[in-house]
């Protein structure tokens, strides 16, 4: 045997070892490729479909209870953007408590089988549950504020400014609150330079 008879019998076994390889990875991607939509999920809680998960099959890796947590906990009435509560928003947040109550606690702790009984559950009433999820919208008006202001009040409040934002947003800080504690705050820095 010489030395290029040597040289292809190891091309040889190289492609074939490649090929090996490469259809390895594509069994592979084939298995992961498997994706839950999160609407047909929410759909399955919205009926109480208890046997929805077994039906699932060898695709029950690819549940997350996780993210269904996350989901849940946007549940929100698109018909109340009002400030005040109405009766059906109180169904929401009854829903929301019957959340963290029921399926917070132990996201981690129990097999998804047990997270998907739980999660069907926590509809108590025949109360409006439809895949309406709370959108982030474009915060328009705190743009105007000065950053020294919500520093000031996350400060205050012991909170990030991320939900200073959205309790200005969601109308719980007044922008006659904004402007009084900002006129508060030139009126201490005035005083410092003062000194």
């Amino acid at each position: 045997m010489d030395i290029f008879e040597i040289a292809q019998q190891g091309m040889k076994i190289q492609a074939q070892e490649q090929k090996e390889l490469q259809l390895e990875q594509e069994a592979e991607a084939k298995g992961k490729s498997f994706k839950l939509d999160i609407h047909e999920i929410l759909r399955a809680l919205a009926e109480k479909d208890y046997d929805w998960f077994n039906r699932l099959g060898e695709n029950q890796k690819a549940f997350s209870p996780y993210m269904t947590n996350l989901w849940l906990s946007m549940i929100w009435n698109k018909d109340s953007y009002q400030k005040a509560f109405s009766n059906n928003d109180k169904v929401y947040v009854e829903m929301i408590k019957s959340i963290n109550e029921r399926l917070n606690t132990g996201i981690f702790s129990m097999s998804k089988e047990m997270y998907w009984l739980l999660a069907n559950t926590i509809q108590f009433t025949d109360a409006p549950f439809t895949t309406d999820y709370k959108k982030l919208v474009k915060k328009e008006t705190t743009d105007k504020i000065p950053k020294k202001v919500i520093d000031y009040i996350s400060q205050e409040l012991y909170s990030s400014s991320d939900k200073i934002y959205d309790m200005i947003h969601n109308g719980l800080i007044t922008e006659e609150a904004l402007k009084a504690i900002a006129l508060d705050l030139d009126t201490l820095e005035e005083q410092k330079r003062k000194k």
